[in-house]
């Protein structure tokens, strides 16, 4: 087991420290999916070094096995009624302990779409120089991330801080001879805090901002005799951005600005 920060609706929306108990289950049942995937890829004849993709995916699972967390089993007993087997209160009134273990949700269902588009060229910015340039970009939109638990109401996570509904990545890089620059930004939208409150009446801003982070790459490609090796210099999010707090919810980046450097050999 392990301490546990809960928010606790029994109590006025509290926030305190709680344990956390884990063990196993022996009456999990086997679960069973019916997953569909559509995509394409388009690489037009008349745009050299372009190709888009998309893809539309649906994975929906019966008798899902599972393990919600502290704070999803307390919010199912609250509203629903249901896993409060799972919550044991101390004599002061407050939850002493939660058992988190495997269980069967009953159902579960995850669908969205996810698009990428990269872009290749040979630039000239220096003569005589072997060069090459390439954008890519990658984005994501989760329509559904939901459980149904025990025959209860379904819960819908899809936009909550750590399951962002509509997520960006977009990557540069340039190549110069033997040396190599590579940009990598990051941004997830506005996300909720908790699926389940109602803004007025739970808490009076539900809403997590936006991340933006920005990493970058530097390095240099060699040869020797036996094999090639790659020296690099990475830095992890650029701009020294602070992780987005709301209330006890934190995410983004909590270490802030970190440099590694980096040595590959093949031989």
């Amino acid at each position: 087991g392990r301490g546990a920060n809960i928010t606790d609706p029994f109590n006025g929306n509290i926030t305190y420290t709680s344990f956390n108990l884990t063990g196993g289950n022996p009456d999990l049942k086997a679960e069973e999916a019916d997953t569909t995937v559509l995509g394409f890829v388009y690489q037009p004849s008349f745009i050299e070094g372009l190709s888009i993709s998309a893809d539309r995916y649906l994975v929906d699972l019966s008798s899902a096995i599972g393990n919600f967390t502290e704070q999803q089993t307390i919010d199912s007993c609250f509203k629903d009624k249901v896993l409060c087997d799972q919550i044991k209160f101390g004599s002061d009134g407050r939850i002493a302990t939660i058992l988190v273990g495997f269980i069967n949700i009953n159902a579960a269902k995850v669908s969205g779409y996810d698009m990428e588009a990269s872009y290749r060229l040979q630039p000239d910015f220096f003569s005589n120089q072997d060069e090459s340039l390439t954008f890519r970009i990658i984005a994501g939109f989760m329509d559904e991330n939901s459980t149904t638990p025990l025959n209860a109401p379904t819960t819908d996570q899809a936009g909550s801080a750590t399951i962002p509904d509509k997520t960006f990545t977009g990557n540069i890089m340039y190549n110069l001879g033997n040396v190599g620059i590579n940009l990598q930004h990051y941004w997830q939208d506005e996300t909720i805090r908790n699926v389940t409150w109602v803004e007025g009446v739970d808490v009076d801003d539900n809403t997590v901002g936006a991340v933006n982070l920005t990493n970058m790459g530097l390095f240099y490609n060699g040869e020797t005799g036996s094999g090639t090796w790659r020296a690099s210099l990475n830095v992890n999010n650029l701009f020294n951005k602070d992780p987005v707090i709301a209330g006890t919810t934190r995410i983004g980046d909590e270490t802030g600005r970190r440099y590694s450097l980096g040595f590959d050999y093949s031989f």
